[in-house]
């Protein structure tokens, strides 16, 4: 999250919030969408005590791969619009033409 998706905006530990480093990040819709149910389905098997009637099998070896294969996926095409993102902003930082009245 910390670089993938916020460029490295706000980073763990550090005390800094690197405002100028939004001029690459966009997150849309799909992008919460896909990072929601990925934290989801990560959160169910990690990092929590379940309850016996909730214990969860492991995933298959062939869905661990999906789940790597969508999350590359998802790194690739956001690093390709961050270009994009980086570029149409830059043009907002470029000084504001005057405008004359008559």
């Amino acid at each position: 999250m910390e670089e993938v998706v916020l460029a490295k905006t706000v980073v763990r530990f550090v005390p800094d919030v690197m405002t100028g480093r939004l001029r690459d990040v966009e997150v849309t819709d799909d992008d919460y969408a896909a990072i929601y149910h990925a934290m989801k389905r990560a959160s169910e098997r990690s990092g929590h005590d379940m309850s016996e009637g909730r214990d969860l099998p492991p995933p298959r070896p062939s869905e661990l791969k999906q789940d790597l294969n969508d999350l590359d996926t998802f790194r690739r095409s956001l690093k390709e619009r961050r270009k994009k993102t980086s570029a149409r902003r830059e043009l907002l930082e470029k000084p504001r033409k005057a405008k004359f009245i008559e």
